[in-house]
């Protein structure tokens, strides 16, 4: 694009030459912020939406320009999640006003802060809820500043809310531990008067009286040792200490967690195990547990949207080598590839609104990352998704 056409779409207030060398809030230079920061830029202007897109990739910024809102909307149900929205309003088939409204319904998209760009300088177009406004032509300085501080603002809310989610998780921790430990005295008690049940069943005469009583008592067993079971994996996974770092029996450790996530398969899909020999590696019990637990999670919800009943998620152990390997398989959708490289960004979800934080895959990687492993996930479209969870079998906290 010629000088001059620039100028006439811009009102600049420092030399395109200097643009990207500037700093702005004091804090450091764009490019360095920009790094991976996806736009999203609607405009059905051509020469416009062309410029716009030159400057801003001039920046860093990794840019993706759509001739107007319906065709960002389908990019959106794609799977594209940018991390900021420039919107024009006047627009064909789907206007910046009607954008927004769509917007908000898709909770992938709905917090994504809008900067809106418009020759429509009305009160309904200045008063649409977006980050900020700008009226045509603009100071492109002015709006990379905006970016900026948009991106800026969402990290701070989004630290936030990480924060607030991390202190509700302590509390629900403390909870689940007080009911294990105000659990461990009626078990025990339960355990007993069940076995002296039993050993009385067992002493009396053999009658069509006497029979019923022990059928009673045997079918009795079998949920009090899942209830017991259950209890001893939840203690697993509450009663040791962030810092508590030490062997784990990863057989015991894997079996517990399998155990628990039951919950989260019913009517979506079968788990099924396979552990085999397996080391006893260093680390801290409870957060491996949740970030194995919270992987397992996310394979019993994208089972469920295959809407087909005969899913399976296989869970399976190996030692290869020096480390140990853990895959999680499931038979889901799979995923895009913009989803796949943002599936362990924080407060990144595809889940409909209320159905989770987005933070249980990025946790798990950053508790896997903590022991000195690595999580690395594969997909295919149609075919489902693997989880690939190696742990050395010696480590040491990464402090």
């Amino acid at each position: 694009m010629t000088q001059a056409a620039r100028e006439s779409l811009f009102d600049f207030h420092a030399p395109l030459s200097a643009v990207g060398r500037r700093t702005y809030d004091g804090v450091t230079g764009m490019n360095a912020r920009a790094t991976a920061a996806k736009i999203c830029f609607v405009e059905d202007d051509v020469g416009i939406r062309e410029a716009i897109d030159e400057l801003l990739t001039s920046e860093g910024f990794v840019v993706g320009a759509y001739r107007d809102g319906a065709a960002a909307l389908s990019a959106i149900d794609a799977g594209y999640v940018p991390d900021v929205i420039l919107l024009d309003l006047m627009m064909p088939n789907l206007s910046g006003w009607d954008f927004r409204v769509e917007q908000r319904k898709r909770r992938s998209v709905a917090s994504v802060p809008v900067i809106v760009m418009s020759a429509n300088g009305s009160s309904a177009a200045r008063a649409i809820d977006a980050f900020a406004y700008f009226s045509k032509p603009l100071s492109f300085e002015a709006l990379r500043t905006t970016i900026g501080r948009a991106i800026d603002d969402t990290a701070r809310r989004r630290a936030s809310v990480f924060d607030r989610e991390v202190e509700r998780q302590r509390t629900i921790a403390g909870l689940v531990e007080g009911i294990v430990r105000e659990s461990e005295a009626p078990m025990t008690e339960l355990g007993a008067n069940l076995e002296t049940a039993a050993r009385l069943a067992a002493s009396l005469p053999e009658s069509p009286e006497s029979a019923p009583l022990r059928r009673v008592i045997d079918a009795l067993r079998v949920p009090f040792e899942k209830l017991r079971h259950t209890r001893l994996s939840i203690a697993h996974l509450t009663t040791s200490p962030a810092d508590d770092w030490g062997p784990i029996d990863l057989r015991s450790l894997l079996g517990g967690t399998a155990s628990l996530a039951q919950g989260f398969f019913r009517n979506r899909a079968t788990l099924v195990t396979e552990f085999g020999e397996l080391p006893t590696v260093i680390g801290n019990e409870a957060s491996l547990g949740f970030a194995i637990l919270g992987v397992l999670v996310n394979a019993a919800q994208a089972s469920e949207q295959t809407g087909e009943s005969d899913r399976r998620v296989d869970f399976v152990a190996t030692r290869e080598g020096s480390e140990v390997v853990l895959e999680i398989r499931d038979q889901g959708v799979g995923m895009e590839d913009d989803v796949r490289r943002r599936v362990f960004d924080p407060f990144f979800t595809t889940r409909p609104p209320g159905e989770g934080s987005g933070l249980g895959l990025s946790i798990a990687l950053e508790t896997v990352r903590a022991h000195g492993g690595e999580i690395a996930v594969t997909t295919e479209r149609g075919r489902g998704s693997t989880f690939r969870i190696t742990l050395p079998i010696q480590a040491s906290p990464r402090l």
